[in-house]
């Protein structure tokens, strides 16, 4: 591979579909970003509304912003033609319906130069806009970097920040700067399949020296019940995205010294999907012949995961340890799976009832 070059500090990647309700604002945020050598790159995936007007104003106005356009190919195709046209040291991937604090992107990149890191990981928040609460993420992070490898094992114990209780690690890719050269001499491109930024993630932190952290809230996340990761068919999906993660392990010569962190991995990564899914049919379907339908279907899909040799391996090992470093609500959530798909449903609509609005 030829020397790549550095023409900007900093490259940030925007995708957007249709987006023309939010697009405005993180624009506006990345232009408005204090940190002044920076360059950002606008990928219109095949938008129908107005979305590609908003974005021609901002290039008319400003030399830094690049804009490309083409036909609906999906995030992960957004996001590598993103990367193929940026020229800046790092690079960080924003979505097109977020908002990001003025002083992220200075901050990171101070952090990355001072400790000569491959990536760097802030904090953030999530907005459900359906229920209208903010939450944000509770994990500390350390005042001192990793290894790639400690980070990466880290996730495999995190993932969404709802499962492991010490680790702080998770699979989001908005929140990260990564130097741009260690995505491209390692060939780490998106994957095309369901939660694609936590392998996007686990690729990079695998090739990585180090990884810094700042405990800043600069990115909110806004959950919108209209993505693509929004039906329940992507817990169908999410089989090829664990098979994914195995065969990573595997090529890079760890499986076996990471199987039983891959185990509590694949059991926390069916319960987020799930939980988000159920989370989903509680407060975006009022009428109740659907809400009852996708209840029963749902019931249904979760009833063949739970029977999948694969899936009672992984609760048997997880068991057998007395589900240690295993948060208590999880814990008894998947014991309540593993007995009744039904009463982990009922029970888990409850649970968001009595507590989300908190």
């Amino acid at each position: 591979m030829e020397d790549i070059v550095h023409k900007y500090k900093v490259s940030v990647i925007i995708c957007f579909f249709n987006s023309a309700e939010t697009l405005d604002t993180i624009i506006k945020d990345a232009v408005n970003q204090t940190l002044k050598d920076k360059e950002i790159i606008l990928i219109n995936d095949g938008s129908y509304d107005s979305s590609l007007e908003i974005a021609e104003k901002y290039v008319n106005k400003y030399s830094f912003i690049k804009l490309f356009s083409q036909k609906n190919m999906g995030l992960p195709a957004s996001r590598d033609k993103g990367l193929s046209e940026a020229q800046g040291e790092y690079v960080i991937y924003w979505d097109g319906d977020d908002s990001v604090e003025s002083t992220m992107l200075e901050v990171l990149y101070n952090r990355a130069k001072a400790d000569n890191s491959d990536i760097v990981c802030s904090q953030f928040y999530v907005y459900f806009l359906a229920i209208n609460v903010k939450r944000k993420s509770l994990l500390p992070f350390p005042n001192y970097p990793l290894t790639g490898k400690e980070a990466f094992k880290n996730l495999l114990c995190t993932v969404y920040a709802t499962f492991g209780r010490k680790n702080f690690v998770v699979g989001t890719l908005w929140d990260k700067l990564i130097r741009r050269e260690l995505i491209l001499k390692n060939n780490i491109y998106q994957q095309n399949v369901v939660f694609e930024d936590i392998v996007f993630v686990m690729q990079a932190l695998l090739k990585s020296s180090k990884v810094s952290f700042v405990n800043n809230y600069f990115y909110t996340n806004f959950q919108r019940m209209g993505s693509m990761s929004s039906s329940i068919s992507v817990l169908h999906k999410a089989q090829l995205s664990l098979s994914t993660i195995e065969n990573l392990l595997k090529r890079e010569g760890i499986f076996n010294e990471c199987q039983h962190l891959y185990k509590r991995f694949y059991l926390q990564f069916y319960y987020f999907i799930s939980f988000k899914q159920i989370y989903i049919i509680s407060w975006n379907i009022s009428d109740k012949l659907v809400y009852n339908a996708y209840k029963k279907k749902l019931i249904s899909v979760l009833d063949e995961i739970k029977g999948l040799p694969e899936f009672q391996d992984c609760y048997e090992y997880a068991k057998s340890f007395g589900f240690n470093e295993i948060q208590i609500l999880p814990r008894v959530m998947l014991k309540i799976w593993n007995f009744s798909s039904r009463l982990y449903v009922n029970f888990s609509i409850f649970i968001y009832k009595l507590f989300i609005r908190n």
